[in-house]
């Protein structure tokens, strides 16, 4: 089991493996059904996610602003004997990442909770929608003609303003599995595609 395989987070500025996390993780090994040449997970946090990709990428970058989060991440995927495939880089989303450089797959669970003033590893502005907006927007410039980005939003953020700027932007979304969590919030799971090329086809 991917979560058992993750370094226990024991640091304040790592995001722990949690049920957001393990929401897409099981998404992700219901739907991913070939190899992948190339992939990110875009805010790696914990790892937990990139060891998912290292079992079926061929290569595979993970990202996460906090230099911290990296260590974890490097130790978990180290812990695992998958180094040989990943590289690991701290910056700012993929302000790091050459404007030619295209994935297959990219997977985020961003902040996305509407608060300003707690830590970021869960926040996402005064409507939550901030930073998920970057993440996707950002991500789409560097998705292959055939990638696709697997992201988690929250229905306490604007999704509809999020879905807004999508089509504005031109960019093709899915709400593609929901989970509740208590009685006023559901995750999402957003498929993120670009509009001129809108494949059918399951990954």
């Amino acid at each position: 089991m991917i979560g058992k395989q993750v370094k226990k987070v024991t640091e304040d500025r790592i995001y722990p493996p949690s049920e957001d996390s393990f929401f897409l993780l099981k998404f992700l090994e219901e739907n991913i059904k070939r190899n992948i040449e190339s992939s990110v997970d875009l805010g790696s946090g914990s790892g937990i996610l990139s060891l998912f990709l290292a079992n079926v990428s061929d290569r595979v970058l993970a990202i996460d602003v906090e230099f911290i989060a990296c260590r974890y991440t490097w130790s978990s995927i180290r812990k695992n004997k998958l180094d040989w495939k990943v590289d690991i880089i701290c910056c700012d989303c993929l302000s790091a990442i050459r404007s030619n450089k295209t994935f297959d797959l990219i997977v985020s669970n961003p902040p996305y909770l509407p608060c300003e003033t707690e830590s970021i590893l869960w926040c996402a502005g005064s409507k939550g929608i901030e930073i998920p907006l970057k993440f996707i927007i950002e991500s789409i410039h560097h998705l292959t003609k055939e990638g696709v980005m697997y992201i988690v939003l929250c229905s306490l953020g604007n999704l509809r303003k999020i879905e807004k700027t999508l089509l504005k932007n031109r960019v093709f979304y899915r709400n593609i599995a929901q989970r509740n969590v208590g009685l006023f919030e559901k995750l999402c799971i957003y498929e993120i595609r670009k509009s001129d090329n809108l494949v059918k086809n399951k990954l």
